[in-house]
């Protein structure tokens, strides 16, 4: 449960410093486009709002009203000085409440999961506990029984004892008449061989008993122990529950200090120069994504045995990359080949062109960081478009090897085009965008 509430708040921190970077950014390139609160446009800060409202409806589904009702409110108001912001053409303010008013909507969310689960783990305590005391009265109970199988065992002793004294008594008064006495005595073996069973049968019925007793004891036991890790586990999530808040809490604040920072940064720079240098970035990079980046149409020259030839051959290569079989792998590669690889980090993003050459080295190392399969792309969609097949293949793996809290993720997209050449198809195109240090999605 702790792992759980702190891979989401670190979840929600990172996605939000991540879009506010991205909101500065395109706010500096697109000065002058569209319709603008301040400087930023006013589709972000429709879907900022957009993507907020919807983390508290979610948070609204989980109960957060009524067993987080502190950061719900927290969330609806925040969530009103946004469109309050918004209203006043504050684009960079609504925007920050916006994500603030989502970032507390989701620990809502989570706190209110955890009350949850908190409620059914005190469930399961109460039910052990009465079937702990369910036991204890039989365990009594028994333990009553045992008692009066025992005095009854020294009653028996007793009157065995009395019947033999009595017998003695008899053979010692009656020894002139034999005849009787053998009778008497044949009589008085009996009587005492049934009572030796009759105590015999007692003693194996307290036997028994103790058994049952120490099974009793044993069960008790377990049951103490079961009883002692629920209590364990219900201290570790309301543990968990007080970390995840002063951990937003703290957050919420260092992130609004950095926002002011970086506004007042931003403010001081040469307004003229960075325009300049950003629009020349961008001229470089469209005309550089022009030649590499081709147009969909949605339409295609390929027939349905050449289409369904295409998909056969792509999902080779893709189990050949699973079965660790790199020759096979690469062997799909057209030796003009085009690889566009960007890697998006916090502090920006960087970019490069890779030939057939340089190719398989890349791949090569690739291989050996240890990427999984997302679930949610194990089937991906593979579209037709010219004389081409297009498909994107997501993997994804922990940032760094590690396994620390809160968890973070490297995701590696690989887009990829491939066609017929000649009698075998071949992947011409592909680009790279791997995400690093960012939250599983």
């Amino acid at each position: 449960m702790k792992s759980q509430l702190e891979v989401t708040q670190r979840a929600i921190t990172g996605n939000h410093l991540a879009k506010l970077a991205l909101v500065i950014l395109m706010g500096l390139v697109s000065m002058g486009c569209g319709p603008k609160l301040g400087k930023i446009r006013l589709e972000q800060v429709e879907e900022a709002i957009s993507q907020s409202q919807v983390a508290i409806d979610r948070a609204f589904l989980k109960n957060a009203n009524t067993l987080s009702p502190e950061l719900w409110s927290q969330a609806e108001q925040q969530m009103a000085e946004s469109e309050k912001a918004r209203s006043a053409n504050q684009g960079l303010t609504a925007i920050q409440l916006a994500y603030q008013a989502m970032a507390t909507a989701q620990t809502a969310a989570q706190q209110a999961i955890a009350a949850s689960k908190e409620n059914e783990l005190d469930a399961v305590i109460d039910k052990k506990s009465v079937r702990i005391e369910k036991l204890r009265a039989e365990m009594q109970q028994v333990r009553s029984e045992l008692k009066n199988v025992r005095s009854e065992a020294d009653r028996t002793n007793q009157q065995k004892e009395r019947r033999a004294s009595e017998l003695k008594r008899k053979l010692q008064q009656q020894s002139g008449q034999v005849s009787r006495s053998q009778s008497d005595a044949h009589q008085a073996r009996h009587k005492r061989d049934q009572l030796q069973t009759r105590y015999d049968q007692v003693y194996a019925q307290s036997q028994q008993t103790q058994r049952q007793i120490e099974d009793y004891r044993r069960r008790i036991r377990e049951c103490e122990n079961q009883l002692a890790k629920a209590e364990a586990k219900l201290r570790t999530a309301r543990q968990a529950s007080e970390e995840a808040k002063s951990r937003a809490i703290a957050q919420g604040k260092s992130y609004s200090r950095q926002i002011e920072n970086l506004s007042q940064q931003r403010a001081l720079r040469d307004h003229d120069a960075v325009l300049a240098r950003k629009m020349e970035e961008a001229r470089a990079f469209a005309l550089r994504r022009q030649t590499w980046t081709p147009n969909r149409t949605g339409q295609t020259a390929l027939s349905r045995p050449q289409a369904s030839e295409g998909r056969r051959e792509l999902k080779r290569w893709d189990q050949a990359w699973w079965d660790k079989d790199l020759n096979t792998h690469l062997s799909y590669y057209s030796r003009q080949l085009q690889l566009e690889q960007s890697v998006i980090r916090a502090t920006g993003e960087e970019r490069k062109h890779l030939d057939y050459g340089q190719t398989a080295p890349a791949i090569r190392s690739q291989a050996g960081k240890g990427w999984s399969r997302n679930a949610s792309a194990d089937t991906p969609e593979i579209q037709a478009e010219g004389d081409s097949l297009v498909v994107t293949y997501r993997l994804n793996k922990t940032s760094g090897g590690r396994q620390k809290q809160p968890v973070l993720y490297d995701i590696w997209e690989r887009e990829v085009w491939i066609r017929k050449q000649g009698q075998a198809w071949r992947i011409y195109r592909e680009f790279w965008r791997i995400y690093e240090d960012v939250p599983k999605y």
